[in-house]
């Protein structure tokens, strides 16, 4: 999974080995990262997360997606990265923050911009965008506009998990989500659970 040169005796896989092994063996549904953390009412972690949807799933751009054209009886129309087409974006997650409620979306086609306008496609309300902010682990930073397969997250929009958004110059939505059944069994979780108290105990496999 990692170059073969860099298990060498003596010396270090780089980072970007790592993220990029990991990357691929994701992709191809080889490796399923894990990540140990809870997210309470403050989002703790969430950052991390998003991190890594970016990071290790691939981008809308990518591979072959597809929304549900409601005006012709949901049929299946194939979505690219192209600024000249329709816009369409999903919202995956919502966050509060002080008073205001951030909806975060991940865009599929064309482009958003600051001060525009975009529709949710499912409830028909048409929405003004004042601010646009992407997340970084260091926190959030404004932007006046983002691309197919970047993420976003949009202030004031009044959405649920699930919602998809358009230009309002088309009625798609996209599919649903389909989520599997549990794959990690709480045995295992235990298992991984009594390694790391194992570990905990070897003062050495954690640095002070």
């Amino acid at each position: 999974m990692i170059r073969g040169q860099s298990l060498k005796i003596g010396n270090a896989v780089s980072e970007s080995d790592l993220h990029d092994a990991i990357r691929r063996a994701t992709i191809a549904r080889k490796f399923v990262p894990l990540f140990m953390g809870i997210s309470d009412e403050r989002y703790k972690g969430l950052e991390l997360l998003l991190e890594a949807v970016i990071r290790y799933l691939p981008s809308p751009t990518d591979v072959s997606n597809y929304a549900l054209d409601q005006n012709r009886n949901g049929e299946k129309v194939e979505l690219c990265g192209r600024i000249d087409r329709p816009f369409v974006a999903l919202a995956f997650t919502m966050e509060r923050r002080m008073l205001c409620k951030l909806s975060y979306l991940r865009i599929y086609q064309s482009v958003i911009r600051k001060g525009g306008f975009i529709t949710n496609a499912n409830t028909g309300k048409k929405i003004k965008l004042p601010l646009l902010f992407t997340r970084h682990n260091d926190g959030i930073e404004d932007v006046d506009e983002a691309h197919a397969g970047h993420m976003v997250a949009v202030y004031g929009a009044d959405c649920e998990s699930g919602d998809t958004f358009t230009d309002g110059s088309v009625r798609y939505t996209m599919p649903s989500v389909n989520v599997t059944a549990l794959s990690v069994s709480k045995d295992l979780w235990r298992a991984i659970f009594n390694c790391f108290e194992w570990l905990s105990k070897k003062g050495s496999y954690f640095p002070s």
